[in-house]
């Protein structure tokens, strides 16, 4: 199939979908962005613990039960901060259930449902390493399980955008080459044809005048 007619049929299914859909896929769009916002807020806290772990080569249980206080409320924090993701997750889900006739809006979502759960999973099992602070294996436990957090997270963002974003920009909002340049150039579709119609004018006008000069 060309270009041409995959952008003619993407544009004809826009023209299909009602006003009020194409503002919740708009609010969907928000809703996911918030969603890589809070991803990103939660990979950042991840590495408070993981870069000085991954970073020394012994780390002793001495000093892990001195700051077990400070250790707990770390991973407290780590909870909350993938609660935010899980809201703001729920969030997304429900604007996109305005699109549940659409299978490859059903599938996609499908995806996102399951990739947050990879991440749930992985935080459950970072909780779980810090129900025993004196185990030999608790700096490595740490560092393994702050590798699955950060991997999660980091194909959960790209899922958002490779795929979720640019199915709803394409497909429901139809947002293709000609929106792009049409905002650039401060220019809608619709004027581009009385534009044309005024350069046909001023063509004429041009003739006319070298006609009656020529007379003259």
């Amino acid at each position: 199939m060309s270009n041409i007619t995959t952008t003619a049929e993407t544009v004809e299914m826009s023209f299909g979908v009602p006003d009020s859909e194409k503002k919740m896929a708009k609010q969907a769009v928000m809703c996911f962005k918030r969603v890589t916002a809070q991803l990103d807020a939660l990979d950042r806290h991840i590495n408070y613990i993981y870069h000085p772990f991954s970073s020394h080569n012994q780390v002793s249980t001495e000093s892990i039960i001195d700051n077990r206080g400070a250790l707990i409320r770390y991973k407290k924090k780590v909870r909350e901060n993938f609660n935010k993701v899980a809201r703001a997750s729920l969030i997304c889900i429900a604007k996109m259930n305005q699109f549940t006739t659409d299978a490859q809006s059903v599938e996609i979502m499908k995806s996102f449902v399951n990739a947050v759960g990879d991440i749930e999973d992985q935080i459950d099992a970072f909780e779980s390493v810090f129900e025993d602070l004196k185990s030999k294996q608790f700096k490595d436990n740490v560092i393994k399980v702050c590798q699955g957090i950060k991997k999660q997270s980091a194909q959960l963002t790209k899922m958002i955008y490779d795929r979720i974003l640019n199915h709803i920009n394409t497909n429901i909002l139809a947002s293709n080459w000609q929106d792009n340049l049409s905002e650039e150039l401060k220019l809608r579709i619709d004027e581009k044809e009385p534009y044309i119609k005024r350069l046909y004018r001023e063509r004429e006008k041009q003739i006319e005048d070298t006609l009656r000069g020529a007379r003259d």
